[in-house]
């Protein structure tokens, strides 16, 4: 089970920091994760899981910075 978790947080990385819609369909196929069909919505999701996720303070900042010039805030 620590295999699949590995595997599971380093597909969700890899997916969420690409910003490339496909591979992040395809990341949420592969695990039976369901998503927003609205595109705005999407991307919020994206950036705001970024942002709690363990990955650099500069791809934070950039996720901060998404959410703030479409008028989200980083909170839940």
């Amino acid at each position: 089970m620590k295999d699949y978790f590995t595997q599971f947080k380093k597909d969700r990385n890899t997916a969420l920091l690409s910003l490339d819609k496909d591979k992040i369909l395809a990341y949420l196929k592969k695990y039976n994760i369901g998503h927003p069909e609205d595109d705005r919505i999407f991307w919020t999701s994206v950036h705001k899981s970024i942002i709690g996720i363990n990955v650099s303070e500069d791809k934070k900042v950039q996720s901060r910075k998404w959410l703030r010039e479409h008028g989200f805030t980083e909170g839940i």
